[in-house]
């Protein structure tokens, strides 16, 4: 019985270390496991996060390679829509309603002949008709306060010619431009004053300080952009104009030029020694060419109307 008792306390004896034997294992199991998931823990912390920033740093990298890739073709398509651009309306613009590539500006330009033609055979317009030449010519043409005159030799002959041209065609004297002067009849080319152009002085100065205009030599005082710049074709960068009047109707051919002035006006560049009694004379002799033939007047209004901006042109140029 003692034996037996012996035996079972060893074998609880037993039992217990092993118990604590197992707990033993278990705990420096459970430490290393322990260990591990820290050491484990702070290593894959760092990892996780390194990667979730290199992942977000290649997101970055490829949004800007994209966003330039996007950049560089946007400005590859400006450049391309520029290119386009400058090859239709080539140096003188954009292109506007009535234009062509020599001449962008080919409505406003017939226009401007168009006024010219409607101003010179009316009565009491004559300074109106000044207004339709450059700055220059205008200061010249306007000297004493010539162009308000009253001319009456003039206005007669108008009067004249305007009630003739109604009695025959059933309207009053109206020049409808774009039909009166096509391409076929008044060729328009368009131009840029290079930057070689000879007699510029674009800053002159007198002593005080105030601007210089030196008319005769056809010069500026400001940049071509300015509206107090002086509008004649020698100053560099300036837009201007040939229109060629064909040769019709017994008459010959013409070169009439043109200027652009600020902020968007085209006018014509008169001869330098035209003055407003040369002018107004140079008119009146072509309108009266005009109203005493009027026996010859073509039946077709159309051609008729291209018969008088032929002639009254003739006199603008002093022919």
């Amino acid at each position: 019985m003692m034996k037996t008792l012996t035996s079972y306390i060893a074998t609880a004896a037993l039992a217990v270390g092993g118990v604590a034997f197992v707990g033993c294992d278990r705990e420096e199991t459970t430490t290393s496991t322990r260990e591990t998931t820290t050491v484990t823990t702070k290593t894959d912390t760092p990892t996780t996060t390194t990667t979730g920033d290199r992942v977000n740093e290649a997101v970055d990298s490829a949004g800007n390679r994209i966003g330039n890739a996007a950049d560089r073709a946007g400005e590859a398509m400006k450049s391309t829509g520029q290119k386009i651009g400058d090859a239709v309306t080539g140096a003188g613009g954009t292109l506007k309603p009535g234009g062509t590539g020599t001449a962008p500006d080919a409505e406003d330009i017939r226009d401007v002949l168009g006024s010219v033609v409607e101003t010179a055979v009316k009565k009491g317009t004559f300074d109106d008709l000044v207004e339709r030449f450059v700055d220059a010519d205008r200061n010249r043409l306007g000297q004493g306060g010539f162009a308000e005159q009253t001319h009456a030799a003039l206005d007669q002959k108008a009067e004249q010619f305007l009630n003739d041209w109604k009695a025959k065609y059933g309207e009053d004297f109206d020049i409808r431009h774009m039909e009166v002067l096509p391409e076929s009849f008044a060729m328009i080319k368009q131009g840029e004053v290079g930057k070689a152009a000879a007699g510029v002085d674009v800053d002159a100065k007198v002593g005080d300080g105030s601007a210089k205009v030196n008319v005769d030599n056809r010069t500026g005082v400001d940049s071509p952009d300015k509206q107090s710049a002086d509008a004649n074709k020698n100053d560099p960068g300036r837009n201007i104009a040939t229109v060629t009047i064909m040769a019709s109707h017994g008459m010959p051919q013409l070169q009439i030029p043109m200027v652009h002035e600020f902020p968007d006006a085209w006018k014509i560049d008169l001869k330098d020694d035209v003055d407003g009694p040369k002018l107004r004379d140079n008119i009146l002799k072509h309108l009266t060419m005009v109203a005493d033939d009027k026996a010859k007047w073509p039946a077709d209004k159309t051609e008729a109307y291209r018969v008088v901006t032929h002639h009254i042109l003739m006199g603008v140029l002093g022919m």
